[in-house]
């Protein structure tokens, strides 16, 4: 069986809304919401991995501005490309990741390992990650002792299953840099590394 206690922090995302009017229940106006996040929202997902699919969805942050915030997910399924019923799910037990463009830049971007930096064209983002717990839910999910920690295990059938560690609250993360790009119908998510950013994951929606 495969231990599994990284969570998809490579999958810090991007940003909110655009502008509205409108009054909220307490008679407030609505936050006024930059155009630059319009893109992002919405649901993305990654390319199939054995038997699992990494999930974000991108909404508006209440605060407004150019926030949002990213909630994020793993799908397992029950059978090997990603096919049949989903029998567990990983999650974060608050509404998501904090998410603010602080800027746009033309920079070289570095798509694939080995590979030569692209000019391109990307927004910047400080990503913050409040305390939080990861849990797994399912109908192929037990929670167990294992090795005096305590720890899901998602049952594939036969001896095949994978172990998910819980880390219990995971403290609050100070922000990140992160840069992020849609370029082709895909979201990149990418980390800066020296004079140059790379990609880290690619989404699709």
């Amino acid at each position: 069986m495969r231990v599994s206690s990284k969570f998809f922090l490579s999958s810090l995302l991007v940003s909110c809304l655009a502008a509205c009017g409108g009054s909220d229940s307490s008679g407030g106006p609505s936050p006024v919401l930059s155009a630059k996040v319009t893109p992002y929202l919405g649901e993305w997902s990654a390319a199939c991995e054995g038997r699992t699919v990494e999930r974000i969805s991108v909404t508006q942050d209440p605060a407004g501005g150019d926030r949002a915030l990213m909630s994020t997910r793993t799908d397992y399924y029950a059978n090997p490309g990603c096919t049949g019923a989903i029998i567990a799910t990983k999650s974060v037990n608050v509404p998501g990741m904090q998410v603010e463009i602080t800027g746009s830049t033309n920079g070289g971007v570095v798509f694939s390992e080995g590979a030569a930096a692209v000019p391109s064209a990307y927004d910047a983002v400080s990503a913050t990650m409040p305390a939080h717990r990861i849990t797994v839910t399912g109908t192929a999910v037990t929670y167990a002792l294992v090795h005096n920690q305590w720890m899901w295990h998602i049952d594939f059938g036969g001896d095949s299953g994978t172990l998910v560690v819980d880390q219990y609250i995971i403290p609050a993360q100070p922000p990140e840099s992160r840069a992020f790009m849609i370029n082709g119908g895909k979201l990149y998510i990418m980390s800066p590394a020296g004079s140059v950013h790379t990609v880290d994951r690619v989404y699709t929606r």
